[in-house]
């Protein structure tokens, strides 16, 4: 049931869950790190700690709110050792030294390779400089308007399935059986939405950090209503009840999404959950440059569509392959843009990707506008040849001499420009 219930969740369109997220793989290793967390905790063997340790290591790898999984882990095999009837501390010692060792390989393996390319100062700023200024920008009013925002979109889809979670938050209380692992599941509940809320986001795809909490939570309910009507009955058929219902919820859950999942083709389906962001003409302009540029040649995409690289098979000139933090009210903010300018002065790219869409930029009334006053003036060495205009269900393609004298008639298109000396 729990497998069951993540599955439902973890794809449903309310998370972005058709798409890969850094959550997903945040998951992945923490849902790994529980379970040796647990077979830690049952025989009290040293490798399992470090295995334990070793995942969760990689669930902080991963993104930085990774982390409150490494501190859930930790800290119930630390209660573990409190609880033991015949402590041995040196050897409960031992055993969360090899969790903290195991936690701690990823991140010293990754950093001693950034040090010997000369790039973990940049690592560094980015992981931890930066993101606490992306981390705090928000005040918590501010982050109670995303949160209300968000829950709604949230049960949309699958409502049934977080209704029966909950259920099973109360089964801790009722059902004797459930009550045994009460600790593990509250620990992990409060943890996994701990690690939702860092910054006030509450993106979509945040949520699929809680899910697997969640899912045991279901699974819980299921299970002990079962057993409770069993209990009472010794009749299968009416223990199988919440099974039947359980069942119910799932297949609402893809019928809710019935469109989406099984009849809309992949343009429309990206059309009705991203609106007007110009994914799609994103492949079009990039088969563009992959017939176009020269062998080796670089692109800049000044805007937030890396896809256009991947799409291309063209390397970046400069690093900011998307420019969120570049309009952010942090301090860091100009600096990124004319770090921005010169890489891309440097590297002399053949071509230019100008990305005019307000989703692709979100732009704040304090917003540093540099990059802006930089491009039009460095532009003056590029010639357009190609513009994606009025993005959406009818967009239309202009290419060659006559995208030199198109002028846009939406404030969503996409202008590719070649360099005049190539």
């Amino acid at each position: 049931v729990a497998a069951a219930s993540y599955a439902a969740l973890s794809t449903s369109s309310s998370v972005l869950g058709f798409a890969a997220h850094a959550t997903h793989f945040v998951v992945l290793a923490a849902v790994a790190a529980l379970i040796f967390t647990l077979k830690a905790k049952e025989n009290r063997r040293p490798v399992h700690y470090f295995l334990a340790g070793l995942l969760a290591g990689l669930a902080f790898l991963c993104k930085q709110p990774g982390f409150f999984f490494a501190l859930f882990c930790g800290g119930y095999l630390v209660l573990n050792e409190f609880q033991q009837e015949q402590r041995n501390w040196r050897f409960g010692a031992g055993n969360l030294l090899a969790y903290v060792a195991g936690c701690a390989v990823p991140l010293a393996l990754t950093c001693i390779w950034l040090f010997s390319t000369h790039e973990l100062g940049r690592m560094w700023f980015w992981t931890f400089s930066y993101a606490s200024k992306y981390g705090s920008s928000l005040s918590v009013s501010q982050g109670l308007h995303n949160l209300s925002t968000a829950i709604p979109d949230q049960l949309r889809t699958c409502w049934p399935i977080w209704i029966i979670a909950g259920l099973g938050l109360g089964m801790l209380a009722w059902d004797a059986r459930a009550r045994q692992q009460w600790l593990f599941m509250a620990g992990l509940l409060l943890f996994s939405w701990a690690a939702v809320c860092p910054g006030f986001y509450f993106r979509q795809h945040y949520f699929i950090l809680f899910l697997p909490a969640v899912s045991l939570l279901a699974g819980v309910a299921v299970s002990s209503l079962a057993n409770k009507l069993f209990d009472s009955s010794r009749s299968p058929v009416l223990a199988s009840v919440p099974v039947f219902v359980f069942l119910l919820a799932v297949a609402y859950s893809a019928y809710s999404q019935e469109a989406f999942l099984f009849e809309l083709d992949p343009i429309a389906a990206c059309r009705r959950i991203y609106g007007a962001n110009p994914f799609p003409e994103a492949m079009v302009i990039s088969d563009y440059l992959k017939q176009q540029a020269k062998p080796g040649s670089t692109v800049a995409v000044v805007g937030s569509e890396p896809e256009i690289y991947f799409y291309s098979r063209l390397h970046s000139a400069t690093g900011y392959i998307y420019t969120y933090p570049l309009m952010e009210d942090q301090q860091y903010a100009l600096s990124m843009q004319q770090e921005m300018s010169r890489e891309i002065e440097a590297n002399h790219p053949q071509y230019l990707v100008l990305v005019k869409s307000r989703t692709s930029w979100l732009l704040h009334p304090d917003s540093e506008m540099f990059i802006f006053d930089w491009f039009e003036k460095y532009a003056a060495n590029y010639s357009p040849v190609g513009v994606a205009d009025e993005v959406g269900q009818q967009t239309k393609y202009v290419w060659g001499a006559e995208a030199e004298a198109y002028r846009s008639k939406s404030g969503a298109a996409l202008v590719v420009f070649k360099r005049k000396n190539s």
